[in-house]
């Protein structure tokens, strides 16, 4: 996904990790282009460093797809001040995070124009907070682990951050595009993931239970098939239904698809894991039903 939107725009992204670097892939994706630098003081990307990936191998892939894009230099900020303020001159958005070396370097710089957006976990005791942290602050943590304690396994409110971050950016260059003058603001994990997480919290829900979006009636649900491929059926609304009940010769009324009793749950568990992948995408191929074979 590429765009052009954005050609004109010079961005530093002197982040780490997922937040800041999802927030250039985005901007690099609508036509940014984005300068990485990497501190080989602190061992440049914790997603590099060999003692986090022999635990979570999947770090590298996830470095190397959120930085693709990106010009990636590395070297000491200690040793080379002289070319950090360089590249500091040179970009309208500047990515970094809120620590005292950069407050100090800031400070002795004339930046012009610059939109600069500082990264913190949150203000005072929540300044050093990772994802689970913040979520865990959140009026709907519950939601993430009604099936089970584990972490969720994808880092929701540092994705979440990242979007925001992202807008940030543009609506910060724009203020400074239209005043003339260098705008600093800090973001924070804690107020970004509660504000976004929270906007999905209702009082109506009092414990983690099952409901139409995860999970509790057949027309909204995850079931396997013969050859062990994950099918995503949504037909919530009547028309995919029907199309569905068709699709696949069906017994089934308008009232089932919304059946908390689990007997029509598992009928549809028994038909697909009587069907390969393969087949149910040829009975449902040119048919609009919101179903997906999963494609892992």
């Amino acid at each position: 996904m590429k765009f052009d939107y954005l050609e004109d725009v010079q961005v530093l992204d002197l982040s780490t990790r997922l937040p800041g670097p999802m927030a250039t892939m985005i901007l690099s994706s609508l036509g940014a282009k984005v300068t990485k630098v990497e501190n080989l003081d602190i061992g440049a990307d914790p997603f590099q460093d060999k003692k986090y990936l022999e635990h979570a191998p999947h770090f590298k892939d996830w470095y190397d797809q959120l930085n693709k894009d990106k010009s990636i230099i590395q070297f000491s900020f200690s040793q080379n001040t002289e070319k950090l303020r360089v590249l500091l001159h040179s970009a309208q958005i500047i990515l970094l995070p809120d620590v005292k070396f950069f407050d100090v370097l800031l400070k002795s710089l004339d930046l012009k124009n610059k939109a600069i957006i500082k990264l913190s976990g949150g203000k005072g005791e929540w300044k050093s907070l990772h994802d689970l942290n913040a979520l865990a602050l959140t009026k709907s943590f519950h939601y993430h682990y009604q099936d089970s304690n584990l972490p969720p396994y994808l880092p929701f409110a540092g994705i979440g951050y990242a979007q925001y971050l992202a807008s940030a950016c543009l609506g910060i260059l724009r203020k400074v595009e239209r005043t003339n003058i260098t705008q600093t603001e800090i973001i924070y994990l804690k107020e970004v993931t509660e504000y976004i997480l929270d906007a999905l919290h209702s009082e109506q829900v009092t414990s983690p239970n099952k409901f139409l979006h995860n999970g509790a009636f057949p027309c909204y649900q995850i079931f396997k098939t013969q050859d062990d491929k994950a099918i995503c059926l949504a037909a919530v609304e009547e028309k995919y239904w029907r199309n569905f009940v068709k699709a696949f010769s069906l017994d089934l009324n308008d009232e089932q698809r919304f059946d908390s009793s689990g007997k029509t749950t598992e009928i549809l568990q028994n038909m697909f894991a009587k069907l390969t992948s393969d087949e149910i995408r040829h009975m449902t191929k040119n048919t609009e039903l919101c179903l997906t074979v999963a494609t892992n």
